[in-house]
Protein backbone atom coordinates (compact mmCIF):
# COMPACT_ATOMS: atom_id res chain seq x y z
CA UNK A 1 0.00 0.00 0.00
CA UNK A 2 2.96 2.33 0.50
CA UNK A 3 3.83 1.92 -3.19
CA UNK A 4 0.21 2.61 -4.20
CA UNK A 5 0.02 5.76 -2.10
CA UNK A 6 3.30 7.28 -3.31
CA UNK A 7 2.38 10.65 -4.82
CA UNK A 8 5.09 10.33 -7.46
CA UNK A 9 5.83 6.74 -8.34
CA UNK A 10 9.50 5.85 -8.52
CA UNK A 11 8.58 2.93 -10.77
CA UNK A 12 5.22 2.42 -12.50
CA UNK A 13 4.92 -1.37 -12.20
CA UNK A 14 4.99 -3.51 -9.09
CA UNK A 15 5.35 -7.19 -9.88
CA UNK A 16 4.26 -9.48 -7.09
CA UNK A 17 5.91 -12.86 -7.52
CA UNK A 18 6.29 -16.11 -5.64
CA UNK A 19 5.57 -19.81 -5.88
CA UNK A 20 2.11 -21.11 -6.77
CA UNK A 21 -0.20 -21.16 -3.79
CA UNK A 22 1.76 -18.60 -1.79
CA UNK A 23 -1.14 -16.13 -1.60
CA UNK A 24 -0.33 -13.64 -4.38
CA UNK A 25 -3.93 -13.54 -5.62
CA UNK A 26 -5.25 -13.11 -2.09
CA UNK A 27 -2.92 -10.18 -1.58
CA UNK A 28 -3.93 -8.68 -4.94
CA UNK A 29 -7.64 -9.03 -4.11
CA UNK A 30 -7.12 -7.45 -0.69
CA UNK A 31 -5.18 -4.55 -2.19
CA UNK A 32 -7.89 -4.11 -4.85
CA UNK A 33 -10.61 -3.99 -2.19
CA UNK A 34 -8.71 -1.48 -0.04
CA UNK A 35 -7.89 0.69 -3.03
CA UNK A 36 -11.45 0.60 -4.32
CA UNK A 37 -12.70 1.70 -0.92
CA UNK A 38 -10.15 4.55 -0.88
CA UNK A 39 -10.87 5.60 -4.48
CA UNK A 40 -7.41 4.59 -5.70
CA UNK A 41 -8.39 1.65 -7.93
CA UNK A 42 -8.83 2.48 -11.61
CA UNK A 43 -9.41 -1.14 -12.71
CA UNK A 44 -8.62 -4.77 -12.02
CA UNK A 45 -8.75 -8.08 -13.85
CA UNK A 46 -8.12 -11.49 -12.33
CA UNK A 47 -7.34 -14.28 -14.78
CA UNK A 48 -8.50 -17.74 -13.72
CA UNK A 49 -7.43 -20.87 -15.59
CA UNK A 50 -10.64 -22.93 -15.18
CA UNK A 51 -13.10 -20.14 -16.10
CA UNK A 52 -13.46 -19.80 -19.89
CA UNK A 53 -14.39 -16.13 -19.56
CA UNK A 54 -11.32 -15.40 -17.40
CA UNK A 55 -8.58 -17.58 -18.92
CA UNK A 56 -8.01 -15.48 -22.07
CA UNK A 57 -7.65 -11.83 -23.07
CA UNK A 58 -10.96 -11.61 -24.93
CA UNK A 59 -12.64 -9.40 -22.27
CA UNK A 60 -9.54 -7.85 -20.73
CA UNK A 61 -9.44 -4.43 -22.39
CA UNK A 62 -13.21 -3.95 -22.43
CA UNK A 63 -13.33 -4.71 -18.71
CA UNK A 64 -10.42 -2.40 -17.89
CA UNK A 65 -11.80 0.42 -20.06
CA UNK A 66 -15.25 0.15 -18.48
CA UNK A 67 -13.85 0.19 -14.96
CA UNK A 68 -11.59 3.15 -15.80
CA UNK A 69 -14.59 5.07 -17.14
CA UNK A 70 -16.38 4.50 -13.83
CA UNK A 71 -13.36 5.39 -11.72
CA UNK A 72 -12.26 8.43 -13.75
CA UNK A 73 -15.40 10.12 -15.14
CA UNK A 74 -13.30 12.64 -17.10
CA UNK A 75 -12.33 9.76 -19.45
CA UNK A 76 -15.86 8.53 -20.21
CA UNK A 77 -16.35 10.63 -23.32
CA UNK A 78 -12.97 9.81 -24.85
CA UNK A 79 -13.26 6.06 -24.24
CA UNK A 80 -16.85 6.02 -25.51
CA UNK A 81 -15.79 7.95 -28.61
CA UNK A 82 -13.10 5.35 -29.33
CA UNK A 83 -15.75 2.64 -29.44
CA UNK A 84 -18.03 4.74 -31.64
CA UNK A 85 -15.20 5.55 -34.08
CA UNK A 86 -14.34 1.87 -34.38
CA UNK A 87 -17.28 -0.44 -33.61
CA UNK A 88 -14.97 -3.42 -34.15
CA UNK A 89 -12.32 -2.23 -31.72
CA UNK A 90 -12.86 -5.23 -29.46
CA UNK A 91 -11.94 -7.49 -32.38
CA UNK A 92 -8.69 -5.65 -33.01
CA UNK A 93 -5.33 -6.59 -31.55
CA UNK A 94 -4.76 -6.36 -27.83
CA UNK A 95 -2.14 -3.67 -28.45
CA UNK A 96 -4.59 -1.58 -30.49
CA UNK A 97 -7.27 -1.92 -27.82
CA UNK A 98 -4.78 -0.93 -25.11
CA UNK A 99 -3.63 2.13 -27.09
CA UNK A 100 -7.10 3.35 -28.10
CA UNK A 101 -9.12 2.53 -24.99
CA UNK A 102 -6.64 3.11 -22.18
CA UNK A 103 -3.30 4.70 -23.01
CA UNK A 104 -4.52 7.38 -25.45
CA UNK A 105 -7.41 8.52 -23.24
CA UNK A 106 -5.25 8.69 -20.12
CA UNK A 107 -2.38 10.45 -21.90
CA UNK A 108 -4.43 12.88 -23.99
CA UNK A 109 -7.91 13.35 -22.57
CA UNK A 110 -7.20 14.40 -19.02
CA UNK A 111 -6.60 18.12 -18.57
CA UNK A 112 -3.16 18.74 -17.03
CA UNK A 113 -4.69 20.11 -13.84
CA UNK A 114 -6.57 16.85 -13.19
CA UNK A 115 -4.65 14.11 -11.45
CA UNK A 116 -7.15 11.36 -10.66
CA UNK A 117 -6.90 9.53 -7.36
CA UNK A 118 -7.83 6.29 -9.11
CA UNK A 119 -4.56 5.33 -10.75
CA UNK A 120 -3.96 1.68 -9.88
CA UNK A 121 -4.63 -1.11 -12.37
CA UNK A 122 -4.25 -4.64 -11.03
CA UNK A 123 -3.74 -7.62 -13.35
CA UNK A 124 -3.51 -10.95 -11.57
CA UNK A 125 -2.94 -14.50 -12.69
CA UNK A 126 -1.21 -13.74 -15.98
CA UNK A 127 0.16 -17.28 -15.91
CA UNK A 128 -3.46 -18.52 -15.98
CA UNK A 129 -4.15 -16.76 -19.29
CA UNK A 130 -3.99 -19.26 -22.13
CA UNK A 131 -3.26 -16.70 -24.85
Amino acid sequence: MNWVREPICSYPILWEHGPAGSGKSSIARSIAAMCKKDGLLAADFFFFRTDNSLNNTERLMATLAYQIMLAIPELRHTISEATLRDPFIFSSSLESQLQNLIIHPIANALPPEITPNARLIILDGLDECGD
